[in-house]
């Protein structure tokens, strides 16, 4: 493709990136091609920084405390050094319980998992019961995996100067043990400086009310990063942004992940937004992952219908300015799911048997990553057609998937 095709595909706004991000993504690709050059890195991008394996996590009813509910039901994901990963959902689909389930911040949980390793920490005991005592998640937490929130406004002190959050994370830090005072506020100016924020050295002297929403995400983002960890948490980190913002810190994580190879879960209810960031993408509803596979797979040949429910909700999708879907029905009670799959009462391609037996995953046909929990994929199922708000998602990805593909070949 020669420049000025490139120029003129960019200058038509995709349906999934824009103009900015996408150049974004060209860029970054060239810098993940060049590192392959260096084979330390490259052995880097292999190794497992996360691996589970059928995880449960159950809690006691706050109304009957003998009852026990199922909440996590079997999930099982591996993260590679440097890789983002996309857990998108409903609210109360169970993404964000999986995900504080790596650092055990499932208060009164009852957790369980065939394996679970993080930075190379075990931490399964006997009969799959995930380790509960806080001095072993000590060693991984605020060190080996960081958590970024959804307000950063509720998790910082407003109390505190921003300086004196940000050195109690560091003196925590074997990394910067032998540093001094000065050292180590030269390091905090050097990177907030990095981040975007300007007159860092005159700026943290001030409290978060002194800061905007988005200055103060990246005082967050910052410190998740100064303790230099395997993987960092980030649970709808740009729901409280407004859209130019929340842009800037997307940029900001994807960079992050590249300049400082540190792996990324994004937590988020919004597939437009995990689909401008993640290299892989795990769907989830009522506590399963529903769907999962690379980014391109999910948006060039989603399978599920929930997947294609949430891709049809998506401004992108609306074609000649119609009215944007919504899916009918809430999701299931925990404490009461129904037989079968608990989508069944929900969706409109439904067979008999998804009234009676809940699906596992499938593997999709010609690919080794992309699999799907429906009865659609089933060699006995009848043929569908895809709601027309998916098939131009799908037709606009795929476009800008063979846009990549060519840049990268190039």
């Amino acid at each position: 493709m020669t420049k000025e095709e490139l120029q003129n595909f960019l200058d038509k706004k995709g349906i999934i990136y824009n103009k900015k991000s996408l150049k974004k993504e060209l860029e970054d690709l060239k810098k993940k091609h060049d590192s392959k050059n260096n084979p330390q890195e490259k052995n880097d991008e292999n190794k497992v920084i996360v691996d589970v394996e059928d995880l449960r996590v159950s809690f006691r009813d706050v109304n009957k405390r003998k009852n026990i509910i199922d909440i996590i039901r079997g999930i099982s994901f591996k993260i590679n050094k440097g890789e983002i990963i996309g857990f998108i959902g409903e609210s109360g689909s169970g993404k964000s319980v999986t995900a504080k389930s790596l650092f055990g911040m499932n208060t009164n949980s009852i957790t369980t998992a065939k394996k679970m390793i993080i930075s190379n920490q075990n931490m399964i005991l006997k009969d799959k019961e995930v380790i509960s005592k806080n001095k072993i998640w000590k060693k991984l937490r605020g060190k080996k995996v960081t958590y970024i929130p959804q307000n950063p406004m509720t998790s910082l002190n407003p109390t505190m100067k921003i300086k004196n959050q940000i050195l109690e994370i560091i003196n925590i830090s074997d990394k910067y043990k032998s540093m001094s005072y000065s050292e180590k506020i030269d390091i905090i100016v050097e990177l907030l400086e990095r981040f975007g924020l300007k007159d860092s050295r005159i700026n943290i002297n001030m409290y978060p009310h002194e800061f905007s929403g988005g200055m103060r995400q990246r005082v967050v983002i910052a410190m998740a990063v100064f303790s230099n960890p395997d993987i960092i948490i980030a649970d709808e980190p740009t729901t409280a942004l407004d859209p130019t913002v929340q842009a800037s810190v997307l940029e900001l994580l994807k960079s992050i992940t590249i300049d400082f190879n540190i792996s990324l879960i994004f937590v988020s209810h919004d597939i437009s937004v995990v689909s401008t960031l993640v290299d892989y993408i795990y769907v989830f509803y009522a506590g399963r992952v529903i769907e999962q596979g690379t980014k391109f797979e999910i948006l060039t040949n989603s399978k599920h219908p929930y997947t294609w429910a949430l891709f049809s909700s998506m401004p992108e999708s609306s074609i000649n300015g119609e009215e944007l879907f919504t899916l009918d029905g809430t999701p299931p009670n925990f404490s009461n799911l129904p037989p079968g799959d608990p989508f069944s009462s929900r969706n409109i391609y439904a067979m008999e048997i998804d009234f009676k037996i809940e699906p596992k995953l499938f593997d999709v046909p010609g690919s080794k990553t992309h699999k799907a929990a429906t009865w659609l994929l089933h060699p006995n199922s009848p043929k569908v057609t895809k709601p027309l708000q998916v098939l131009n998602i799908e037709k606009m990805a795929l476009k800008e998937k063979n846009v990549i593909k060519k840049h990268k070949e190039g």
